[in-house]
């Protein structure tokens, strides 16, 4: 998974990105590994996985990651440079870089 970290600098410089798009319907089945929820139960790869919160929740076989305490819009973006990867980013506060298997990578944020 090494060959996939995105440079810190560039991470950060996605929280002000315009090329995501907006998720604005939930669940958001990303791919078969990724989904994105607010306030909810996912039941999914043999389990359950569920939320309280109407902040964004994301999905994956190995774990459920809440994201703030805020709910925020929901943002996706793939780009033909990182071609295996998926960004996912919570309104300008927060971005994480996702491998199309569900494993996180590395993230950023401004709490």
């Amino acid at each position: 998974m090494k060959r996939y970290l995105v440079d810190d600098d560039e991470l950060i410089s996605l929280l002000d990105s315009h090329n995501f798009q907006e998720v604005t319907s939930f669940p958001y089945e990303i791919n078969d590994n990724m989904i994105l929820f607010r306030r909810g139960t996912i039941s999914r790869w043999g389990g359950s996985m569920s939320s309280g919160s109407d902040s964004l929740s994301i999905a994956t076989p190995n774990r459920l990651q809440g994201i703030g305490t805020e709910v925020e819009p929901a943002f996706i973006w793939r780009t033909e440079k990182y071609q295996e990867l998926i960004f996912i980013r919570s309104g300008k506060r927060w971005v994480g870089a996702y491998h199309e298997s569900g494993e996180l990578l590395s993230s950023a944020s401004r709490y």
